[in-house]
């Protein structure tokens, strides 16, 4: 499929295994029925710069990794991401996680994201993340930690932000995710 430029399969509900894994010359995925992709199914697609999925519930498997040239990224429904699914994106820049999000299976979803400054969390976000990776803005970060679940009295859960990103924040600032009982490094 190394010619193939874009995918549009209006039908199409459910990608699994390497489907079209190294597409190197694709740029847009349209598929508006899609719910499920497991496996890494768009992997090393190293030209793709959008993608649009506003059905897509459930991602397991790295179904995004090393897409290079990825910019422009519409989940709307995503509820489930189950692996390293955006690892390597690194022109990624911003990624929202919509209300309809209520499960994060690995923390590491956002490895070699180096260029990702705005990551938009859900309310009560009640997830181990690390996104130590990337370069986030300091009101990002600040969102970030105002967007945390409390969690006085359970288990503490772990944010990773690495120390550039920990550099852009005071001490009374990292007292938000600490008075939440979140682990912050």
């Amino acid at each position: 499929c190394y010619s193939l430029t874009s995918i549009n399969l209006p039908a199409l509900t459910t990608i699994s295994g390497s489907t079209f894994s190294s597409c190197s010359s694709l740029t847009s995925i349209n598929l508006p029925a899609l719910t499920t992709i497991s496996g890494s199914a768009f992997s090393s697609c190293y030209s793709l710069t959008s993608i649009n999925l506003p059905a897509l519930t459930t991602i397991s498997g790295s179904a995004f990794s090393s897409c290079y040239s990825l910019t422009s990224i519409n989940l709307p429904a995503l509820t489930t991401i189950s692996s390293s699914t955006f690892s390597s994106c690194s022109s990624l820049v911003s990624f929202l996680f919509y209300n309809t999000f209520t499960s994060l299976l690995q923390p590491q979803q956002f490895t070699g994201c180096v260029n990702l400054k705005d990551l938009q969390l859900v309310s009560n976000w009640r997830w181990s993340l690390n996104v130590k990776d990337t370069d986030l803005t300091h009101e990002c970060i600040i969102d970030m930690f105002n967007k945390l679940k409390d969690l006085t009295g359970e288990d503490s859960l772990t944010l990773t932000i690495g120390a550039t990103n920990l550099a852009k924040v005071t001490d009374e600032e990292l007292q938000i995710p600490n008075s939440k009982n979140w682990t912050v490094q």
